[in-house]
C-alpha cells in the first residue's frame, strides 16, 4: 500500500555544515513510502534521493536509489545525474546500476533473494559491464560471469555442505574450490 499522508514518519530534508566560514549542504528526498498491510509493517521509500555535499562552488550531484516493494523494497535500479532526476528511463545519468533478483519463499516462509543479473552504464566513458550470478541450492554463488568491453571473466566456485548433521559438523558454504577465467 502507498502511504499519501505521512505526517507521523520524520526525514531529514537538508543537512547544513558550517566550518571555518564555508556552508556546505546535502539534501534528501522521498517518494512513495509503503507499507505492507499483512504483518511485514514500513517498508520503505520506493525512491530515495541523495545530494552530494554542496556550496562553496561545489554543484551537486545526485544520487537516486529506486526500490521494488514487491521484493520486500530490493534495490531495482539506481543512478546518479547533475540534478534530480525523476525518471530512471532517461538518458541524462552518468552512471546507472539496474538490479535482477532471484526470489524464493520456502516451505518455513523464509524469504531469499539474491542478485540474477547486475547491469552497470557509465554513459560518461560510454561503457557498459553486467555481471551474472547462478547459486548452489543454499545460495552459494556458483558461478560469477562479468561482461565487459573487450571480453569477459568468470569465477567458478566450489563449496562443501553438510546440512545433515546436529553438531560441530555441520555446514553450509565451505569454499571447496575456486577458479578464475
Amino acid at each position: 500500500m502507498n502511504i499519501n499522508a505521512t505526517s507521523s514518519i520524520k526525514l531529514v530534508n537538508e543537512i547544513k555544515e558550517t566550518t571555518t566560514g564555508v556552508e556546505r549542504k546535502k539534501q534528501f528526498r522521498y517518494e512513495g513510502a509503503t507499507t505492507h498491510l499483512e504483518g511485514l509493517g514500513f517498508q520503505g521509500f520506493r525512491k530515495v534521493q541523495q545530494s552530494n555535499w554542496q556550496g562553496n562552488g561545489v554543484t551537486a550531484v545526485w544520487n537516486t536509489s529506486k526500490y521494488d516493494p514487491l521484493q520486500r523494497g530490493a534495490m531495482h535500479s539506481s543512478w546518479t545525474s547533475n540534478y534530480p532526476s525523476t525518471s530512471e528511463t532517461s538518458s541524462n545519468y552518468i552512471t546507472k546500476t539496474t538490479y535482477e533478483y532471484d526470489t524464493d519463499v520456502s516451505t518455513n516462509k523464509v524469504y531469499s533473494m539474491v542478485p540474477k543479473k547486475v547491469a552497470v552504464h557509465d554513459n560518461v566513458k560510454n561503457i557498459a559491464i553486467t555481471t551474472n550470478y547462478t547459486y548452489d541450492q543454499y545460495k552459494n554463488p556458483l558461478t560469477v560471469n562479468t561482461i565487459y568491453p573487450g571480453g569477459t571473466s568468470t569465477n567458478t566456485y566450489r563449496y562443501y555442505n553438510n546440512p545433515s548433521a546436529f553438531d560441530q559438523n555441520y555446514h553450509i558454504g565451505r569454499m571447496h574450490t575456486s577458479a578464475s577465467s
